[in-house]
């Protein structure tokens, strides 16, 4: 069956080590996954754009194989935004309520004066998520529209990303032909694809490992109260082999896949052949381990640290959920619940929800990104449309617009 673009909703995901895409349609209001693709990602270090061209052309083929997938053509589609310089802050706005009765232009006043605060140079506010509403000093309120009073406040938890990361990611879907859409916080995206609302309510913390960094937004009593990014992800775990055995990083990657595990001190020694040119020797499954292991720690000891820095410990009643590619390797929930001190499972979409296309860890922030553009007012993620047309893919992109 061909699908007309404008029956699909689609979202990239541009990360470090992969570049994942994925199409769904909406039927009686849910989403219905059509197609996704993923391939190795190139021209991306540290979640930005490095070499426009390669990264342009890294998208372009994943593109063409979800539109093959489809049979239809990407015209549009939103994206994740991630790096070290994403911030999150917890702030407040009050409005005298107009008419004695919550409407959609007092929510949208209060937030808008919540959002009104002094952003570092380069960051743009991404979202703005409602904590709780304060109607006349009433508070824990979460759905104020029309409900009487003077004065309302919000608190909320405002996420900012770089304006210059997120343009360059627009560059690069831009010259595709594909116009870009909304830009969404891949950490936030994550948390909405795995965790229930019981989670949010009941307090937890949730963690992305990804490849360059890992991303921590805690939700206490339904709503974010925190957000932060580790300069640390799974690609660290495989450099450190690579550096330690002196083998390719295509090799290390393949042990760490194949033969990673957590605290697996009762287990045995084995010899691991490696299997790289001009490297005839094995190493033992134990010492690849301890490789694993120390860097590991490193993530979540900063994660604890986070924890300890802002009391947030006792407040995780549901405790940590990990999600994202680098939360795969056996061990991962035991480590983490010795050094975090608190309950740890793994998180992924729902099957039931997407069936087995997306139902993986791995595709956490992709399933996400869906789930904020469709349920969130998209006003609240400030990204404008960018249209690049140079070189093959301007080329390309013009050719599908006087064409579809």
């Amino acid at each position: 069956m061909r699908f007309s673009s404008k029956q699909l909703i689609t979202a990239i995901d541009v990360g470090n080590a992969t570049v994942r895409a994925a199409s769904v349609s909406i039927v009686n209001g849910e989403m219905v996954l059509k197609g996704v693709a993923e391939k190795c990602s190139y021209g991306v270090k540290k979640s930005g754009i490095v070499n426009l061209e390669a990264a342009s052309e890294c998208i372009y083929e994943v593109i063409s194989e979800l539109d093959a997938q489809t049979n239809s053509k990407t015209r549009r589609a939103h994206y994740g935004i991630s790096g070290m310089n994403i911030q999150g802050v917890n702030s407040h706005g009050v409005v005298a309520i107009k008419d004695g009765e919550v409407d959609q232009g007092d929510l949208n006043r209060v937030l808008d004066a919540a959002q009104a605060v002094k952003t570092p140079a380069d960051l743009n506010v991404l979202h703005v998520i409602p904590q709780e509403y304060i109607i006349d000093d009433q508070k824990e309120i979460r759905r104020p529209m029309g409900m009487s009073g003077v004065r309302l406040e919000a608190n909320v938890h405002l996420i900012m990303g770089s304006q210059t990361i997120s343009q360059n990611i627009q560059k690069a879907i831009s010259r595709c032909g594909v116009i870009p859409q909304t830009a969404t916080f891949t950490g936030l995206a994550s948390a909405n694809s795995v965790l229930t609302a019981e989670d949010k309510d009941l307090g937890v913390a949730m963690i992305d490992i990804g490849a360059g960094m890992s991303s921590m937004v805690c939700y206490i009593g339904g709503g974010v109260q925190y957000t932060h990014v580790i300069p640390i992800g799974s690609e660290h775990v495989t450099s450190d082999i690579a550096i330690a055995l002196r083998i390719p990083v295509q090799e290390a990657e393949r042990l760490k896949r194949g033969h990673g595990v957590m605290l697996g001190d009762n287990a045995a020694d084995e010899s691991l052949m490696i299997n790289a040119s001009r490297v005839n020797r094995s190493v033992g499954s134990k010492w690849l381990n301890e490789i694993i292991e120390a860097r590991y720690q490193d993530i979540f000891s900063s994660i604890k640290a986070q924890m300890i820095k802002y009391d947030l410990k006792d407040q995780l009643s549901a405790g940590i959920v990990l999600t994202g590619g680098g939360s795969m390797l056996p061990g991962c929930t035991e480590m983490a619940e010795l050094i975090c001190g608190v309950p740890v499972m793994i998180g992924e979409p729902s099957s039931e929800k997407w069936g087995e296309g997306l139902a993986s860890p791995r595709f956490s922030a992709l399933a996400g990104i869906f789930q904020q553009t469709h349920t969130v007012d998209n006003t609240m993620n400030l990204c404008q449309d960018q249209q690049i047309n140079t070189g093959l893919f301007g080329r390309i992109k013009q050719m599908f617009e006087e064409n579809f």
